[in-house]
């Protein structure tokens, strides 16, 4: 039942449920704490390292899992990441016997959605409802049968405190696992379009929905990004501004109505080692990347860590792969390309999608994402221009909104005297009316944000400037009627 012999396991049991939910956390918690205590190898939905690819990694602990348990409620349905690895079980079980699929499906569940619990029942015959008159231990009692059962772990483990079971879950995928991942991931585009029409149906998003995650500390990003993708919110623009050495970031997250049959990866703490190995590697898998910032963690002053998105369009099983470069933090001297890229008609060069401005260590840098330019490309007007003040900034704009453009970049960052510039790129790849505001409090954002919610005009870009003299974060608000820069 193991991997190599009895002292040796791959992933006993896989718990998958979704973190946004209390009642399914409080389950994994007290099955977590009975595999530690029986040395039961598992590994649970929410560990996510978000420096490695997460994508590859739950695809491959699910299907070396000899138990695959679905915690069910209302949050585990209506999540894409949750379906995605019961596709992966039932896809590895039918082709390889293990895992076995054993559903826990919570009380509330059960009651609200009375015939897909009856249809969970019937596919799978060791299906676990918790029961109300009792506590949830004596509920999981079966299962903890079951589990002892399936993972044989002999008694001399348990005798001898000192001896420990060799876990080979972090070896590399073989051949066969490869294989079978590559062949699964094609099968992805069912289960979104089967997703999209589920959560119609079911209306588990009856208006259009925005977050907006304001000053975010670095210590709680993985709680956020955990809860963006369970609750299936797409990730459309990140900062980061660092004050006194800390890094805060903010983050805009739309219903994922909005970006149907896509999926998205994102990671931050990444050096530009790992960004670049990362691109390599999730371009194969046709992943654009869309979206990224740069700062400096005050425990590794010397190296630059990105934060970043992936986006991939599964929506055409046959989409040609786009070309996209991330180009590294680099000097100034830089600048003088970016101004003239725009200038040329020569197809070989290069379409800015993001530029930005960073002080970094002291010094003023720039990055960007550009996409080759072919043939068949469309002809855009862009606009690029950077070290503006405020006032610079709005005349720019009016500007820009007569010629049909719209913001597609803005970032904020400050001088060594304290003041702020800001670096902003307008493009007409995208039509629209738009609003620019400035010098907006925490409590003024928010404000702006909730009225122009009930106007439908969404939330673009927030770019945050710093700190000013009383304490206050202010930031830059952009708006349009598409709540997205892309």
């Amino acid at each position: 039942m193991s991997h190599v012999t009895q002292e040796a396991c791959g992933v006993d049991v896989f718990l998958c449920f979704n973190p946004c939910s209390k009642d399914c956390g409080m389950i994994a918690q007290i099955l977590k704490e009975q595999c530690r205590r029986r040395q039961i190898v598992y590994y649970t939905s929410d560990d996510i390292n978000f420096v490695e690819n997460y994508y590859e990694k739950l695809a491959c602990q699910v299907l070396r899992s000899k138990l695959f348990i679905p915690i069910i409620d209302e949050y585990w349905y209506r999540s894409y990441w949750c379906s995605w690895m019961l596709l992966y079980a039932l896809e590895h079980q039918t082709k390889f016997t293990l895992p076995i699929i054993v559903p826990v499906i919570t009380l509330s569940f059960a009651r609200s959605s009375e015939v897909l619990t009856t249809q969970l029942k019937s596919t799978y015959k060791s299906t676990i409802i918790l029961d109300q008159n009792v506590s949830i231990n004596e509920s999981l009692e079966q299962l903890f049968k079951l589990i002892e059962q399936t993972v044989y772990v002999s008694e001399c483990f348990h005798l001898n405190s000192k001896r420990q079971r060799f876990v080979d879950n972090e070896r590399p995928l073989t051949d066969q696992e490869s294989e079978f991942i590559n062949e699964t991931r094609k099968k992805e585009i069912l289960l979104l379009r089967d997703m999209s029409s589920q959560q119609e149906r079911t209306q588990l998003y009856e208006t259009y929905k925005q977050h907006v995650a304001l000053s975010v500390p670095y210590h709680q990003i993985q709680s956020y990004l955990l809860s963006a993708m369970y609750d299936n919110y797409h990730l459309t623009w990140i900062d980061v501004v660092t004050i006194d050495d800390e890094q805060y970031f903010t983050f805009i997250w739309n219903d994922t109505r909005l970006y149907k049959n896509k999926t998205y990866l994102f990671y931050y703490d990444l050096n530009p080692a790992m960004l670049s190995e990362l691109a390599s590697k999730l371009l194969e898998d046709n992943y654009e990347l869309k979206m990224y910032d740069v700062y400096v963690r005050r425990t590794d002053p010397d190296m630059f860590k990105y934060i970043c998105l992936f986006v991939r369009n599964v929506h055409v099983e046959n989409e040609k792969q786009k070309s996209y470069l991330a180009l590294a933090v680099i000097e100034n001297k830089w600048k003088f390309v970016c101004e003239n890229l725009s200038e040329t008609t020569d197809t070989s060069t290069l379409i800015p999608r993001m530029i930005r401005s960073h002080i970094l260590c002291r010094h003023l840098y720039y990055s960007g994402i550009f996409k080759r330019r072919t043939s068949k490309t469309k002809l855009l007007d862009i606009h690029n221009i950077d070290n503006m003040t405020d006032i610079d900034l709005l005349r720019e704009h009016s500007e820009a909104l007569s010629k049909n453009m719209k913001i597609a970049d803005l970032k904020a960052y400050h001088l060594y005297n304290g003041d702020y510039r800001f670096h902003a790129l307008w493009t007409t790849e995208k039509e629209g009316s738009s609003l620019l505001f400035l010098g907006l409090t925490y409590d003024e954002l928010v404000e702006k944000l909730n009225s122009l919610l009930k106007q439908k005009i969404y939330t673009a870009i927030i770019a945050n400037y710093g700190m000013l003299i009383d304490g206050q974060q202010v930031y830059a608000l952009v708006c349009n009627q598409y709540g997205t820069v892309w």
